[in-house]
């Protein structure tokens, strides 16, 4: 999630952490349904269970790409010579 925020932020040379971290929950979102769906399939499906279990990624995607936004936008402020100015 950090490199793909970090990138999309640094070429995009906008605010991107909204976009970042819909975009991060929306994956991990259905990465839990799909997990439940599995575990459905073999008789112990419980949504509230699979998302406890994998409540740590889903932080931890959201801070990965909430930082890597802010670091790309950061690093492509400064490779342009800082932040525009007006005379």
């Amino acid at each position: 999630m950090f490199v793909a925020a970090f990138g999309g932020a640094y070429v995009a040379k906008v605010r991107f952490v909204a976009p970042a971290v819909v975009l991060a929950v929306v994956i991990w979102s259905l990465f839990v349904y799909f997990a439940n769906s599995i575990a459905a399939a073999a008789g112990q499906g419980n949504l509230l269970v699979v998302a406890g279990s994998n409540i740590l990624g889903l932080i931890l995607g959201g801070v990965g790409a909430t930082t890597g936004a802010y670091c790309g936008k950061y690093l492509s402020t400064e490779s342009r010579g800082g932040a525009t100015s007006a005379a």
